[in-house]
């Protein structure tokens, strides 16, 4: 039986490839025509925290995210711990996972999803050239789902456009296998028809920094602390070709001064940051108060901050 709306999580390591396959799958099904939100969960570490991309398709509008999720796929267990309280599962949820990651911990067991096996590792290891797990799980979801793979090639074109040629032919061939590979499962996933539109696909860091250039911001200072980075990743290139300037200061206190600076001297101007480095900038928060200094300031919050 089809269904209208979908909530999927992909779920591992840091470094696991979570993030890249919860976008491959949400700009896929826009490719479709499908509305989508994601919304991610990662620590603070670069490489070896927790991460999970929270993806929730539908055939209609989305306004907020989904009290539960249907499918839960772990690409490995490692850390799982740190953030399964945030992530709804039932009975009626399913646990796709692979043997060889070992047994599922047991605050997922406790929540009395249906666990099925899904041997992605055997699947990467036996295909032709390097594959991605992750890749394989997507391709594998979208085909359940529904989605054609040219929805699929598409969207790992789209998400991996910036990266060199065998990196995205490696991702290109594990989802087609994972594609391929459903047929080894039987999961109620698949979705209505959809709406046939083009859909835009933006994050809200995106149109946060979106929102900062109509808005006339053409400086800003900042410093690099997760997960306001990628905001200032986009916002950089479109800044300077507006004539405006971003520049990374040594510190927090840095940037939130220059910001300052620059909207004294008359230029619109932003700094962008998260919790810890919020309770830096207070200082200098209390000067532009005190001074009438008009100063844009961004908190990308950590939750829980």
């Amino acid at each position: 039986m089809a269904r209208k709306s979908l909530a999927v999580v992909f779920a591992g390591s840091g470094g696991s490839g979570a993030m890249s396959a919860g976008a491959v799958f949400l700009r896929a099904c826009a490719r479709a025509g499908y509305f989508g939100m994601m919304n991610q969960l990662f620590g603070a570490q670069v490489r070896g925290g927790e991460s999970a991309a929270l993806v929730q398709v539908a055939v209609d509008p989305i306004e907020a995210q989904p009290d539960r999720y249907d499918l839960f796929v772990a690409l490995d267990w490692e850390k799982v711990d740190q953030f399964a309280a945030e992530i709804p599962l039932d009975e009626a949820s399913v646990v796709l996972a692979d043997p060889q990651a070992g047994a599922m911990p047991p605050n997922i067991a406790r929540t009395k999803a249906r666990s099925v096996a899904f041997a992605m590792n055997e699947g990467v290891k036996h295909g032709r050239g390097p594959q991605r797990i992750n890749m394989y799980a997507v391709g594998a979801i979208c085909a359940l789902a529904g989605l054609s793979t040219g929805n699929v090639e598409d969207a790992v074109a789209d998400v991996f456009k910036d990266k060199p040629s065998d990196v995205i032919a490696a991702n290109h061939k594990s989802a087609v296998s994972g594609f391929a590979a459903s047929a080894n499962l039987t999961l109620n996933i698949r979705l209505d028809p959809p709406r046939q539109a083009a859909r835009w696909l933006i994050s809200g860091n995106q149109a946060i920094a979106l929102g900062a250039l109509r808005g006339g911001v053409r400086f800003v200072g900042c410093y690099p602390i997760t997960p306001a980075t990628d905001l200032v990743e986009w916002l950089a290139p479109h800044l300077m070709k507006l004539g405006g300037r971003l520049v990374l200061g040594e510190d927090e206190l840095a940037s939130v001064n220059m910001a300052l600076g620059a909207s004294y001297g008359g230029t619109p101007a932003m700094t962008v940051t998260a919790g810890p480095g919020f309770s830096l900038m207070v200082e200098t928060l209390g000067l532009a108060v005190a001074a009438e200094i008009p100063l844009v300031l961004v908190d990308v919050m950590r939750a829980g901050q």
